[in-house]
């Protein structure tokens, strides 16, 4: 027998104590109801989570706070991914205080790193967050870099809800403070780190610029697929993808390529890959060179017959060819690219030394 909908909209519900909740409570409703199909779980966990983290508890009916905070726990339960967060959920409702605090989110300073009492520069300092299934290092080099590495201990069968939603991304934000006794201020930066599946553990890295003085990192916030950061500033995504170093191009165009065709993603890896495009089709080119070079070799040096200063006669010539094409060659082209790669499908492409096929 099919579950009925709740009675009425849950929007006067929550309004003025918390916003973002009735959208996605309702989303969540009716989609487990329905058991609706497709990716759109981990973006309503995701929106849920965020609001029930920023909400006000004393304003919330005490039966209300302690409904909320159970599906929180649920949520956490169900995907260790978000698992961090719906904890800071759950206790911010609940009222539960500890002694030590479980927020993943530490204050540093980068001119103690980058500056010695002797003015030398430090070779870079590391400290670690840990709140089960959550572990964290967090780096400022000795270069200003600030390099963030996370792992999650994952169940050892990822939720099919999570598999269905596409890659995870975590935010990761950098405050600036005004000084070293107060809390980081304003909204700071924003990075999204790729979190990678491997063994049971999801793992991600990034570097961005450390702050002057002294910052904070937050890595509270619950994660978001992917394909679900469409609302998401280009420039936000153009400063996520080089930060997410151990990512390579092939990998981001397997993560980018087949989502909807007005996602900032494509802009923002068009944007970041357009300044290495000339420096790969030079080097391309020069490979076919060397290519050619080398077979030219093979065709008009005989080592069996010729004296060791004909052949180094002879190869120092075929080297002088081939820096003078390499000097005068110019960048392919994006149509000299698709006529080559429309001949490579065909069967028709070849690879001639000197006009011998």
């Amino acid at each position: 027998m099919p579950i009925p909908p709740p009675d009425g909209e849950l929007g006067h519900w929550f309004t003025p104590a918390a916003s973002s909740l009735a959208g996605p409570l309702q989303v969540l409703e009716a989609g487990l109801r329905t058991e609706r199909p497709g990716p759109w779980f981990g973006r309503e966990a995701a929106h849920l989570l965020s609001g029930l983290r920023a909400a006000e508890p004393a304003r919330l009916p005490a039966p209300t706070r302690h409904a909320l905070a159970e599906l929180a726990d649920a949520l956490g339960e169900a995907d260790r991914a978000p698992h961090h967060s719906a904890r800071l959920a759950s206790e911010r409702l609940t009222g539960l205080r500890r002694i030590e605090p479980i927020a993943l989110t530490r204050r540093l300073d980068s001119d103690f790193v980058l500056r010695a009492s002797s003015g030398e520069r430090r070779p870079g300092r590391t400290e670690f967050l840990e709140q089960w299934p959550v572990a964290v290092g967090l780096t400022v080099t000795g270069g200003g870099l600030l390099e963030i590495e996370m792992e999650i201990e994952d169940h050892p069968v990822p939720p099919s809800r999570r598999l269905t939603d596409g890659a995870l991304c975590h935010p990761v934000t950098v405050r600036p403070g005004t000084d070293t006794d107060t809390a980081g201020s304003g909204p700071g930066m924003r990075y999204w780190m790729v979190l990678d599946t491997s063994e049971g553990t999801l793992h991600g890295f990034v570097a961005v610029p450390a702050p002057d003085a002294t910052f904070e990192v937050d890595l509270d916030a619950p994660p978001v697929p992917l394909r679900f950061l469409d609302r998401v500033s280009r420039e936000e995504l153009e400063a996520s993808l080089p930060a997410n170093e151990r990512v390579t191009l092939s990998q981001w165009h397997r993560l980018i390529d087949d989502l909807p065709p007005h996602h900032p993603a494509h802009a923002a890896l068009t944007t970041v890959n357009a300044p290495q495009r000339p420096a790969r089709a030079a080097a391309s080119a020069n490979a076919f060179l060397e290519i050619q070079t080398a077979a030219r070799q093979h065709r008009e040096i005989d080592l069996d017959h010729w004296a060791s200063e004909e052949a180094r006669q002879a190869l120092t010539a075929l080297t002088a060819r081939r820096d003078e094409q390499n000097a005068k060659a110019e960048v392919p082209g994006r149509r000299a690219y698709r006529k080559a790669q429309a001949n490579l499908r065909a069967g028709t492409q070849t690879y001639a030394v000197d006009g011998d096929a």
